[in-house]
């Protein structure tokens, strides 16, 4: 099995020619009018209508409460999941790839197979935070693969002629590298537990509702005031992706700056 080959940074240009500007400008659109504009449409008519008293509601209240809960176990685990398949799978193109076999075959077939391989754990919490692991580990397995990809090895090479052993050329070198690559599969992870829909339809259960779920009841919901109360549950759940995202991809002191010597 090859190795990948591994990754040369490349150096940021602006679009250079007619054809290159038109591409972005096309890219731009198709995300503005795509993604931006409905979402901005969301959040107009979440501002407009009289429904915000909702998000004091019980069963809202413990929709976020699961939420958050869910969602940050199964981040604890996908990083776990994406760390462990990184350095495995470093020199395996196949087993790259099998990381992103959930997706492949989409959450609703995943959730579908687990329910007929494990009957007697349907609706059981352990099952669907492992269903919530499995659907969020693949961008942090991603990420750090490439952080790994990207290692100089020069560098490390110069930590031990230093003198530095294994462990403190890891803490002091690898990990300095990696960190920027490991939060951003967790940003990416984090967002994906938060909103995901197909495994909890399938093995949560009532008690256990979490914010896509309870958008979805409101839908099914007759009358403009469950359309409005989804909506503005929409824009809560949008904002707590907005918000892990930041605190993850947040940086902090030192970020950027080179590793210091072993």
């Amino acid at each position: 099995m090859g190795a990948p080959a591994r990754v040369e940074p490349v150096l940021r240009q602006p679009p250079q020619g007619l054809w290159q500007w038109l591409a972005l400008a096309g890219a731009l659109a198709v995300l503005v009018l795509v993604c931006l504009l409905p979402m901005a449409a969301m959040v107009w008519r979440a501002l407009a209508a009289d429904a915000w008293a909702t998000l004091l509601e019980p069963d809202v209240l413990a929709a976020l409460g699961n939420t958050l809960r869910f969602s940050a176990i199964a981040l604890v685990l996908a990083t776990l999941l994406g760390v462990l398949h990184a350095l495995a799978a470093q020199h395996s193109v196949l087993w790259r790839a099998a990381a992103f076999l959930p997706f492949v075959v989409s959450p609703v077939t995943v959730a579908f197979g687990l329910l007929l391989l494990y009957p007697g754990w349907t609706a059981s919490l352990p099952l669907l935070l492992a269903a919530y692991a499995v659907l969020a580990y693949p961008f942090v397995a991603k990420a750090l693969s490439a952080g790994l990809d990207s290692l100089p090895p020069h560098v490390l090479h110069a930590a031990r002629t230093l003198g530095a052993n294994p462990w403190r050329s890891f803490w002091r070198v690898t990990w300095p590298l990696l960190r920027p690559a490991l939060r951003r599969g967790m940003a990416f992870a984090a967002a994906t537990a938060l909103g995901e829909f197909a495994v909890t339809l399938f093995l949560s259960r009532p008690e256990w509702a979490t914010l896509t779920t309870l958008i979805y009841q409101r839908l099914g919901h007759p009358g403009q005031t469950s359309l409005d109360q989804a909506f503005v549950l929409a824009c809560l759940l949008m904002l707590l992706a907005l918000l892990a995202f930041l605190m993850i991809e947040w940086p902090t002191p030192g970020s950027g700056k080179p590793p210091p010597h072993a």
